[in-house]
């Protein structure tokens, strides 16, 4: 399970499910049952066939370019040595090349793409380099099934493939158990590509960088008050945490790191909890009075999260952020007023310490989970 997998299946279906979550457990996803939800409709157009029908449906009503602009930026700022402006254009260069290349640099192994026999060259030798691409994948637990090597190529390039694909490439899709289809449209085209893109730039990050996430890792961060408070009552272990193995909908890395949010969010941002202990002349207790996030949207799209963080790893930019001072964060947002003040403070705290998420507040308000990611 992994929200990099699940969340377009999750964005079509959101009127069907819920999430039931607390502090000591595994955040699950239940079917609601009631049958009064609105649900879309898959879309009618001639082009659209077979196991494509409900993506066109889900795709149409999403925007994968913005999550796509998300992940250049990440890349050029974390893997990529030379930035680039067109990340897909870039991608369906060179059979590959530099897909293949930021795999290498995550993983250090990269896919091994054999020499294109004569007489499949040109597009028909990228569609069998993006196959090995896929199959590697696949290999380390990659869930790109959904993925088709035409829909990677350029369009002109489609275009070459798909009239051959009755005649030579029958065999082949055979016994690769792949459906035989017939040429789409431009239009259509691109909403599959940018897709199928998507897929695969998701699993690579989920299979070969979410997986370094662990308690173990985060414990290797320079320690903060937070991580002090917390440590002496929490076990740093993934397999010992009932909170962050088991969910049906996130995986083990994105529970650590909602839960890793929540105990900063809590030690900057607490609840009633801190004050009541205060006033008794108590101790406030961290591990059993805490706030937990429970998702990568609403829970995120008030800052308050990743304020914490900026905060506990940056302590001189609390007199900034700090809800208790003038001008800070709204410890308790209510309006829209509230959530743009506390994003655009956020961004411009962080563009004060050269830090530039290349993000602006309503990205961070409309809590897209993918991008909050």
């Amino acid at each position: 399970s992994s929200l990099l997998t699940t969340h377009n299946y999750l964005k079509y279906n959101k009127h069907h499910q819920a999430l039931v979550v607390d502090n000591d457990r595994k955040p699950v996803l239940y079917k609601d049952q009631r049958k009064d939800h609105p649900r879309g409709e898959p879309t009618t157009d001639d082009d659209i066939m077979g196991s494509y029908q409900m993506l066109d449906a889900v795709m149409q009503g999403s925007n994968p370019k913005r999550q796509i602009e998300r992940i250049k930026q990440w890349l050029n700022s974390n893997v990529l040595p030379d930035p680039v402006e067109d990340l897909i254009g870039s991608l369906q260069l060179n059979q590959g090349r530099m897909i293949v290349d930021i795999i290498e640099m995550l993983f250090g192994k990269a896919p091994q793409i054999p020499k294109p026999q004569q007489s499949r060259d040109g597009p028909m030798a990228a569609v069998d380099a993006f196959d090995c691409i896929l199959l590697f994948l696949k290999q380390y637990g990659a869930c790109v099934s959904e993925v088709r090597a035409e829909y990677m190529l350029r369009y002109d390039d489609y275009v070459k493939v798909v009239p051959n694909q009755d005649a030579q490439l029958s065999t082949r899709s055979t016994a690769r158990g792949r459906n035989r289809s017939s040429r789409v449209s431009e239009r259509r085209f691109a909403i599959r590509s940018n897709h199928c893109w998507l897929v695969v730039l998701s699993q690579i990050i989920r299979v070969f960088f979410f997986s370094r996430i662990s308690w173990k890792t985060l414990r290797g961060l320079p320690p903060t008050p937070v991580s002090t408070a917390f440590s002496a009552a929490e076990k740093w272990s993934n397999a010992t945490d009932p909170s962050c193995t088991g969910s049906n909908l996130y995986s083990v890395a994105e529970a650590v790191l909602l839960k890793w949010l929540s105990m900063h969010m809590s030690f900057h941002f607490p609840n009633k909890g801190k004050d009541v202990a205060t006033k008794a002349g108590k101790p406030f207790d961290m591990s059993s009075d805490w706030s937990r996030l429970s998702n990568f949207e609403g829970d995120l799209r008030d800052c308050r999260a990743f304020a914490a963080c900026v905060m506990s790893y940056i302590p001189s930019s609390i007199p900034r952020l700090d809800p208790q001072r003038d001008y800070g964060m709204v410890a308790v947002p209510t309006s829209e007023d509230d959530l743009e003040r506390n994003a655009t403070l956020l961004l411009d705290t962080l563009q004060e310490y050269g830090l530039d998420p290349h993000i602006i507040p309503h990205e961070l308000m409309e809590g897209l989970s993918l991008i909050h990611i």
